[in-house]
This record gives C-alpha cells, sequence and structure tokens, in this order.
C-alpha cells in the first residue's frame, strides 16, 4: 500500500462513509476490491487504482457503492 498513497488514504479515512464497504488490511498484498451477492458469494474482483478521493469515489458508486447518509441530526 505504500505504492498508493492516495489510496491507502481513502481507505483509511473514507471507507467508513460507504454503505456495505469495510477493509480487510492484508501485508505484502496487492489492493484488491471484493464485490459479493446478498448472500455472501463472489460476483467480481478488481484490482484498486491509486487514484485521488475525487477520481475513487466516482469510481465506487460505477460500481453500486454510494456514500451513506448523514443523520439529519448531522446536518
Amino acid at each position: 500500500m505504500n505504492s498508493k498513497p492516495n489510496l491507502k488514504q481513502f481507505l483509511k479515512h473514507e471507507i467508513g462513509h460507504y454503505e456495505g464497504m469495510s477493509v480487510t488490511w492484508i501485508s505484502g498484498k496487492v489492493p484488491k476490491a471484493y464485490f459479493r451477492d446478498a448472500a455472501g458469494n463472489p460476483i467480481e474482483e478488481y484490482d484498486l487504482p491509486d487514484m485521488d478521493t475525487e477520481d475513487l469515489i466516482p469510481w465506487m458508486a460505477e460500481r453500486g457503492f454510494a456514500a451513506k447518509k448523514k443523520p439529519e441530526s448531522d446536518l
């Protein structure tokens, strides 16, 4: 992950803002996104690109992930 600093920053600080997303850190492995169906069966696998947050957000949205809505009390 040290070779992909923008991706690392996003996964550490922004991924919690997305519904149904979590991060499992595996030292020495290429960062990948695994997409599963409701039963937990794998559907697709992608190598994660090293992009700035502005580019990663649309990349994730194209795959069906959007930021969680903030509770009205946080607005």
